[in-house]
């Protein structure tokens, strides 16, 4: 099992989600959590299931949201770093 982190940035990312997700209809900020906390639980236990897309980072789609979660492996170590929104403009992806 890998060892799993969550920058400040990604916490900020997912927290302003949550709030948008819950103004727009009541519960799907819960359901965006629930489906963050089983997606992380994947990406600890095999991290290498995603695909990696540029500069080393990984990233796996957040369904039947629009967001993407974006991490790096480093040996046993996992860094989730960005929560995107998918139609946002690809150049607002981070690199971490």
């Amino acid at each position: 099992m890998y060892k799993l982190f969550i920058t400040d940035d990604a916490k900020a990312d997912i927290q302003k989600a949550y709030d948008y997700l819950e103004k727009e209809r009541v519960n799907s900020g819960e359901k965006l959590m629930d489906r963050i906390e089983a997606l992380l639980e994947i990406i600890q236990n095999n991290p290498k299931l995603f695909v990696e897309k540029y500069k080393n980072v990984r990233q796996i789609r957040v369904s039947p949201f629009q967001y993407l979660m974006l991490y790096k492996i480093y040996g046993k170590r996992v860094l989730f770093f960005q929560l995107f929104h998918a139609k946002q403009h690809p150049a607002r992806k981070k690199a971490t």
